[in-house]
């Protein structure tokens, strides 16, 4: 999220103060709430005992448990035909009122649709 951040302010060198101002208070949120959020337990952690009980249609699944920014889960397509899923264990059961879903990789494709049940 910073890289990207920082791009983006790149693209408009010569802004507004109020702009300015109003992309700092941005950044700042985003950052604390970040930051609120890695504080927080992570149920689909492999460390505390999650698991994959599902993949259809990707490989290296369990690598989406991992801290590693340096690990993927990999789509073994990318057609929009082919649907792909995973389920997750928790390792406890839960009720969830946060879900952050993150892609760290800049040149991946985004998910299109996700769901939880």
């Amino acid at each position: 999220m910073k890289g990207k951040t920082t791009a983006f302010f790149s693209l408009f060198p010569q802004q507004s103060n109020r702009q300015s101002q109003l992309e700092e208070e941005y950044s700042s949120d985003i950052r604390l709430q970040l930051a609120l959020l890695k504080k927080r337990k992570n149920y689909a952690s492999k460390e505390i005992g999650a698991s994959i009980i599902d993949a259809t249609g990707v490989a290296n699944a369990g690598n989406i448990l991992s801290k590693s920014k340096d690990t993927y889960l990999i789509l073994s397509t990318c057609d929009a035909s082919t649907p792909s899923s995973l389920v997750i264990h928790l390792s406890e059961d839960m009720m969830a009122d946060t879900i952050h879903v993150s892609n760290s990789e800049d040149f991946s494709a985004q998910l299109n649709e996700i769901s939880f049940q």
